[in-house]
């Protein structure tokens, strides 16, 4: 059925559509053109048949359509049509190579590389400066003594925390920490643990364990990693709350200093 120049899909007795096939999954211009001006990785194409222009978009796996924008309509101009012509045309029908992506992240997202020093047990033992010598003021270094109770004194410090909460949302790509050659202390005290959203109990969805328990000395001289490239978790950024918290501890020997590097991967 055609009305005001644009072919509608079926629809059913009670006025639902009806839709068989993908052929039937049509949108007006405007619907058409907002989808594609919101949606990064859509392509627009089209066929000039004359009288009017057959449209669709190219949406990951989904095509969308719009059979019949007629040029002229009861002997005036098509403002859509014109629309199309000044603002869309040019851009449509470009050669696209195949895209494969690995990744599951989100369109238009980067892969992004923070690496955040760190000595244990030592006031203020980090570094997270950005290219300018400032700190990028997502980083909480804590110690913490035996009875798991926060201390601001290095010579009862048995566990260090870094707690890295972004102002964004981003996806997890993996990380990894660099491990000294040297470990001081009693070797099985040293271990690592990566949990994320730990501000909240695993029964609501916090407390994500994404490394437990590595001991160190099977590592000293290396790069412990965890590779999430290719299944990337998303996190969310809400205001007041501290989802995208990740909270990296190292256990260590009461008031041992050993300086590590942490290197996370995300994109945003």
């Amino acid at each position: 059925m055609i009305t005001d120049g644009i072919l509608l899909p079926k629809v059913n007795a009670d006025g639902t559509p009806c839709v068989n096939s993908t052929q039937e999954l049509v949108a007006s211009w405007v619907e058409l053109k907002a989808f594609h001006m919101s949606n990064g990785g859509c392509f627009m194409n089209y066929i000039d048949l004359t009288t009017y222009y057959y449209i669709w978009l190219c949406f990951r796996n989904q095509k969308f359509y719009l059979p019949a924008m007629y040029k002229v309509i009861d002997g005036t101009a098509n403002p859509d049509c014109t629309d199309f012509e000044t603002n869309f045309k040019t851009s449509c029908n470009i050669p696209e190579a195949p895209e494969m992506r690995l990744s599951t992240c989100r369109y238009g997202r980067k892969v992004h590389s923070r690496f955040i020093s760190i000595h244990t047990a030592t006031v203020n033992g980090y570094n997270n400066d950005n290219y300018l010598d400032v700190d990028q003021g997502d980083v909480t270094y804590i110690m913490v003594d035996v009875d798991r109770n926060v201390t601001t004194n290095p010579t009862l410090c048995k566990e260090t925390w870094i707690d890295w909460e972004p102002l964004y949302s981003y996806e997890v790509a993996g990380g990894d920490i660099c491990i000294p050659s040297t470990l001081t202390g009693d070797l099985d005290a040293w271990a690592l643990h990566v949990v994320a959203a730990p501000d909240y109990p695993a029964q609501y969805g916090g407390s994500i364990q994404f490394i437990c328990n590595p001991r160190l000395k099977w590592a000293m001289g290396t790069t412990l990693s965890e590779d999430e490239s290719l299944n990337p978790a998303n996190t969310t950024y809400v205001p007041g709350y501290h989802f995208t918290k990740v909270r990296w501890i190292i256990k260590h020997p009461v008031g041992e200093q050993v300086e590590f590097q942490i290197h996370m991967r995300i994109f945003r």
